[in-house]
């Protein structure tokens, strides 16, 4: 347990270095966006790198607050907006060779944190990703319902991998 509790305590140290790292790029590409014409062509170079930065503490933060597995401040969120923006994550996680397709359905809204929504979405993405050894496709999608009409909305999460060597329809459901 001491070797655990002195190698999570580098782990934090590391992750505020790298948080910082993240948050000067930002500031930087935010800044350089800022500078440069609409019209030069490095402009869209520089809104990819704040973009790209963003998404990096973003995965950063899942990686913190699974490693803490501490309780996360829960908010009343919409799902949809959430799959929308972390999609180009979810994308390059799913590889070259899958193509990821995204298909949002009327949804109620959620309450969850963000963060752990986010890590729900990688473990899909993740385990579908694992099932298509040699390419293929998976298709994350959302959908509400209500399963008693009595107007208490679910949401449906589901990733469904297609391809070659997918034993039946894999598919994974939060």
């Amino acid at each position: 347990a001491p070797a655990a509790d002195v190698l999570g305590k580098m782990a934090a140290a590391m992750a505020r270095e790298v948080e910082s790292l993240i948050a000067q790029v930002d500031r930087a590409a935010h800044e350089l966006v800022q500078e440069i014409g609409v019209s030069d062509p490095g402009r869209d170079k520089a809104q990819s790198i704040a973009e790209q930065s963003q998404r990096a503490a973003s995965l950063l933060r899942q990686l913190a607050s699974f490693s803490r597995r501490q309780a996360r401040q829960a908010a009343t969120i919409d799902l949809n907006d959430v799959v929308g923006r972390v999609e180009p994550t979810l994308a390059n996680l799913a590889g070259d060779d899958i193509e990821l397709t995204i298909a949002l359905g009327q949804t109620a809204a959620l309450t969850i944190g963000e963060d752990d929504l986010e890590q729900i979405l990688t473990a899909l993405v993740f385990s579908a990703r694992e099932s298509l050894t040699m390419g293929g496709s998976i298709l994350l999608s959302t959908s509400g319902y209500d399963p008693d009409q009595k107007g208490a909305q679910r949401v449906v999460i589901s990733a469904t991998a297609f391809g070659y060597g997918v034993q039946a329809a894999k598919s994974s459901t939060a």
